[in-house]
């Protein structure tokens, strides 16, 4: 435990060693929202340099045009059905849209990003901080989200976003109800793993929340813990708040799934969790008399 006093805290790292039969998937969470009427498909996108500090740019993505291609009735139906009249939008109108279908200002909003694969799935989406917006176009940068080659391309869906509490909670129960299933899935396909019940093969979790969530997001202390354990009972959970969290992408805004060996990437306002299955060892003894059998032990 650190010191929490100023003078003496030691500014550094904290390493945590694991070893022996192990094997972790991970569970992550933002509580990515859709808000406003449509998804849309960008019909018009360009790059543009732009200049951050005298002698540097970077190339940023402007998109100027969007079609809508699916629709939500109503501000608290998350379900989409495909838009009749799929009419074009300039970047102005998509958000005087968010803000009459909404009928009030979310307090953050982020543009989704998804390849065009599923318009009426409202998962799926990376969240992309926008640049700026004007009349003529919202800019984004994609690279920070690890999204394709780091940048948007013609086809691809937007739709805006906000952050949810309940959204985030819900999001981290179904990842650690789909890390549960694929440790209990795994179980019965390694003679390593035989014989062990779930309680001795899951051995516990990491979690690193980032520290503007607890009570000021959630409106409660140990939420993030307790959806965890919502999904997988009296788990024993160590963890920290952190001020930047890196692992694999989270679950509904890469389509969902635990994300084992996914690329990690730098985010910010997550829950990621690392979720450890114990495994058994057969350890093989000199033949006897006695005991002629291997023994089943666990480390």
């Amino acid at each position: 435990v650190l010191p929490s006093d100023s003078d003496s805290f030691i500014p550094g790292a904290i390493v945590l060693a694991l070893g022996g039969q192990l094997e972790a998937v991970s569970a992550g969470s933002r509580g990515a929202k859709l808000v406003g009427p449509f998804v849309y498909k960008i019909s018009q996108v360009e790059q543009r340099q732009i200049a951050v500090c005298p002698g540097h740019s970077i190339l940023l993505d402007s998109i100027k045009k969007f079609q809508c291609v699916a629709q939500r009735s109503y501000p608290e139906d998350e379900t989409l059905s495909p838009c009749e009249f799929q009419e074009y939008r300039t970047s102005y109108e998509t958000v005087r849209e968010l803000l009459r279908f909404e009928r009030t200002t979310p307090r953050t909003i982020l543009l989704g990003v998804k390849p065009n694969n599923n318009a009426l799935n409202p998962n799926g989406f990376a969240l992309l901080i926008p640049q700026s917006v004007d009349e003529d176009s919202i800019i984004v940068d994609a690279s920070k989200a690890k999204y394709r080659d780091g940048h948007v391309a013609t086809g691809d869906l937007v739709a805006w976003h906000t952050l949810s509490a309940e959204a985030s909670r819900t999001e981290l129960r179904l990842a650690a109800r789909a890390c549960r299933e694929h440790l209990m899935l795994g179980s019965a396909q390694s003679p390593l793993r035989q014989g062990l019940d779930e309680s001795l093969s899951v051995l516990g979790g990491i979690v690193f929340s980032c520290c503007g969530r607890g009570r000021n997001f959630h409106g409660r202390e140990l939420a993030d813990s307790s959806a965890i354990r919502s999904a997988i009972p009296d788990i024993p959970l160590i963890g920290i708040f952190a001020n930047a969290e890196i692992g694999p992408p989270l679950f509904n805004e890469w389509s969902g799934g635990p994300s084992t060996r996914a690329p990690a990437k730098c985010d910010g306002y997550t829950c990621q969790a690392s979720i450890l299955r114990l495994d058994g060892v057969i350890i093989d003894h000199p033949p006897s008399d006695d005991n002629d059998d291997q023994t089943f032990v666990t480390t």
